[in-house]
């Protein structure tokens, strides 16, 4: 089981990878280090399973949860975001 959970967490972390690096290379985020997009590829992954685990173990869902998710994703794409 710990070898499955392990896949699937390097396996979203490649994913989300692989959409910051072709969005640093296409210029719809800013120019990124390939190490910072390790990092935030990881972080990004993170958080979002912080917020999906009480979901995932039957625990009700918040009423904020929905405002929690948005505001990551808010700080993320302003994080990345190419400057205007």
């Amino acid at each position: 089981m710990t070898d499955l959970k392990n896949k699937f967490d390097t396996t979203h972390v490649e994913l989300v990878k692989a959409i910051l690096t072709e969005g640093v290379h296409n210029g719809e985020f800013k120019q990124v280090s390939e190490d910072n997009i390790e990092l935030i590829a990881y972080l990004m992954v993170s958080s979002f399973r912080g917020l999906a685990v009480p979901l995932m173990v039957g625990q009700h869902r918040s009423p904020k949860l929905d405002l929690q998710i948005d505001s990551i994703v808010d700080i993320m794409v302003e994080g990345i975001g190419r400057c205007s």
